[in-house]
């Protein structure tokens, strides 16, 4: 038995919910449209934000262009992307995930963070979110290149290294079970899936993929590590 020392996170979804980030994107990107659709911005965004209600992902911007009936191309619509990407964030770490952080400090666990996705995006995340000095490691696998992306074990193993501890005696914390945990579990790592701002169906996924424990909120891995309950 291998009590835990160390917990891992998953950034979008799990340690703030990844829908302020697309907001906030979708903002950057209607001001910009604005001034060459002569819109308003505020329509613009209203527009775009209906579209990833609908679900919809990866082409919104196409989506409301053509019901615009504007004509465009494919450089356009990177223009657009670049400046989503690159924009600054305007979201804030919530309250639980901070408080959750501090604790799990304050009880001697490391903490660590492992975020997929475009390099420039997931590092204007975590400045905006104010991570760095919440935590003691991040790893961008993006830096190794997509191949690299979850669930590759590559992360896990690279930050149990860095935060000193046995991969066995860590906890990762994510959301997505179609790639979050695998490497994880491959890498020896408790896995556990919190619900609190995505909640995905595990029945869609084989068991290799699935989570130890599923958890609602943020505030029940605090309660888990006072138990005594998590222990592999």
């Amino acid at each position: 038995m291998a009590l835990v020392k160390a917990v891992i996170f998953d950034l979008d979804d799990t340690l703030y919910p990844e829908s302020e980030y697309v907001k906030s994107g979708f903002k950057a990107v209607s001001i910009y449209l604005g001034e060459i659709l002569k819109k308003s911005p505020d329509y613009i965004f209203k527009k775009l934000h209906k579209t990833y209600v609908k679900g919809i992902r990866g082409n919104n911007f196409n989506v409301f262009l053509d019901e615009e009936g504007i004509v465009y191309d494919e450089a356009f619509i990177l223009d657009l992307i670049n400046i989503y990407r690159r924009h600054t964030p305007q979201i804030e770490l919530p309250k639980v995930s901070r408080e959750l952080l501090i604790a799990l400090h304050e009880r001697g666990f490391k903490t660590g963070v492992i975020t997929d996705g475009y390099l420039e995006p997931q590092i204007r995340k975590v400045k905006s979110l104010g991570l760095e000095d919440l935590v003691e490691e991040i790893i961008y696998t993006d830096v190794w290149g997509r191949e690299f992306w979850k669930p590759h074990p590559r992360a896990f193993r690279e930050i149990a290294k860095l935060l000193e501890v046995e991969t066995k005696e860590c906890a990762y914390v994510a959301d997505n079970p179609e790639k979050d945990f695998k490497g994880a579990k491959d890498s020896g790592m408790l896995c556990c899936q919190v619900l609190q701002w995505a909640r995905r169906d595990l029945e869609s996924v084989t068991l290799e993929y699935r989570p130890d424990i599923v958890v609602e909120r943020l505030e029940d891995v605090l309660d888990l590590v006072n138990s005594g309950r998590w222990a592999k």
